[in-house]
């Protein structure tokens, strides 16, 4: 443990003794860390965690005010603890983990696409199937339809007369996939964000509107993913182990298709860059008849010193949003029809 002292040897005043007392600043730099360590992305740094810590803490979070010199002085504190493990072997900073936990290998922990979209996509309307003779998964109408391409005929006759060299795959359901972004959204610790979500999921189109709020926040989107490829990598495992034939199949894939598949992942951490993601999620939800773009837009500004220039920022924000809307959803928004022909 490390004291900060003045040259006299007496406590600089306002700080306490380093250790003493700081579960609540541990508790939070493991769920930091915890958040961070995504699969396939590699140990979170201590500057990423550091940025985090003060996101999480609204800026509150100061290893000085805990009576540590350095952040890393922090670090090595909570280590000796048991709340993390610190790699001092790799170049540049350290990267922190949690106990017990293994960070998984960038290159066997990314689904591969076509397995991803068979597993992920809950559409009774389709049906799908491992094709061993051509190592991918195959996603067909169910219900054959007047003058649906060829192939899609050719494929179920194979599936029929040839059921060996096919293996069904059942997705994850919808309601599975709901009960996820329900717990995902329980355990996020921002009460602004984690009201935009559960409003999100309110809503008519709850799995819709869950992802369009998720699409303004990119660092709750980053997690997001993380949790939900933990999830499916748990079905595809199952499956795996459903079928012998299935043994030699490789169902992860290399790195490079994970930035393709996981949006969000090389997300900026910045306070201010979370407040406009804030309002941005509220004008989504407000564009979609929610009926609750003020109410939120003063919460989302109350506890940032912002009031006085948020109408501007609101207004900023929601012109950015729109500018961003396919034609579809500028569609939806409601807007008094005086205002289209003012001047």
């Amino acid at each position: 443990m490390t004291n900060r002292s003045v040259a006299e040897g007496q406590p600089l005043p306002d700080e306490q003794s380093a250790g003493e007392g700081n579960d609540e600043a541990f508790a939070v730099l493991a769920e930091a860390v915890t958040s961070l360590m995504q699969p396939g992305n590699r140990p979170p740094t201590g500057s990423e965690i550091r940025l985090d810590m003060k996101r999480r803490t609204y800026g509150g979070f100061n290893p000085k005010a805990l009576g540590y010199k350095r952040f890393r002085d922090f670090l090595d504190d909570a280590e000796a603890q048991g709340f993390v493990v610190i790699d001092r072997d790799r170049p540049g900073d350290v990267a922190v983990t949690i106990p017990g936990i293994r960070q998984a290998s960038s290159q066997s922990s990314v689904i591969r696409r076509d397995l991803w979209k068979a597993f992920i996509d809950w559409n009774p309307a389709f049906v799908r199937y491992f094709a061993f003779d051509q190592n991918r998964a195959i996603v067909i109408p169910k219900v054959a339809a007047p003058l649906e391409p060829s192939r899609y005929a050719t494929i179920r006759g194979r599936i029929k007369d040839e059921p060996e060299n096919f293996c069904e795959i059942k997705p994850v359901s919808y309601n599975v996939q709901h009960q996820w972004m329900q717990e995902f959204t329980a355990n996020v610790s921002e009460e602004k964000t984690r009201t935009l979500l559960q409003k999100s999921l309110e809503s008519e189109k709850p799995a819709k509107m869950f992802a369009a709020v998720l699409r303004t926040l990119p660092s709750v989107q980053q997690a997001w993913y993380g949790k939900l490829r933990d999830g499916v990598d748990v079905y595809v495992q199952e499956w795996l182990a459903s079928d012998a034939r299935l043994a030699d199949v490789e169902i992860y894939a290399p790195r490079t298709i994970e930035s393709e598949s996981a949006p969000g992942k090389h997300a900026n951490h910045s306070v201010s860059e979370s407040e406009k993601g804030l309002i941005e999620a509220a004008s989504v939800l407000a564009s979609n008849s929610m009926g609750i773009s003020k109410n939120l837009a003063q919460f989302l500004l109350s506890s940032s010193g912002e009031k006085e220039r948020g109408s501007s920022d609101l207004r900023s924000s929601l012109h950015a949003a729109i500018d961003r809307m396919p034609d579809e959803e500028l569609r939806k928004i409601v807007i008094p029809v005086g205002y289209l022909f003012e001047a």
